[in-house]
């Protein structure tokens, strides 16, 4: 009787999750699909603005880059305020009532990843990426790995 009674808490908990993943799917598709390629680089603007603050970073932060970030907050809660109380509203309230916040911050996160994806994809930013390796030890790597 315990096996089954297991079984159904477990059963139940799955249908759950995936009931759960499908609202944050929900919202992540109409987060996607209503923000366009410049909506994504502000929210990307805006997280490296907001990384950029941290004590480790500032001293490479110009003083000047302040009025970007003004205006960068400025574009971010734009669209933040533009998904959430307009285009997204209702798949926002159907995750909140299944899941409540964590589900909204994953959906963003699917968004941010997005984000991410495109910034990426951009050749001289794959160039930069790809400098370090004039400073990585290729083939004290290769033997590391086949030891």
């Amino acid at each position: 009787m315990a096996i089954k009674h297991a079984f159904f808490v477990f059963s139940m908990s799955f249908l759950m999750a995936s009931a759960h993943g499908s609202e944050i799917n929900k919202l992540s598709t109409c987060l996607a699909d209503n923000t366009s390629g410049k909506d994504r680089r502000d929210l990307a603007t805006w997280v490296f603005f907001a990384m950029s603050a941290h004590p480790e970073m500032t001293p490479h932060m110009k003083p000047e880059t302040e009025a970007a970030v003004l205006v960068s907050n400025f574009r971010a809660g734009q669209l933040f305020n533009r998904l959430m109380n307009e285009t997204c509203l209702n798949e926002m309230r159907s995750v909140t009532k299944a899941i409540g916040p964590q589900g909204i911050e994953t959906a963003f996160k699917t968004l941010g990843e997005l984000a991410m994806r495109e910034l990426m994809s951009n050749p001289q930013v794959n160039k930069r990426f790809g400098d370090v390796y004039k400073f990585i030890d290729l083939p004290a790597l290769e033997k590391a790995l086949r030891s």
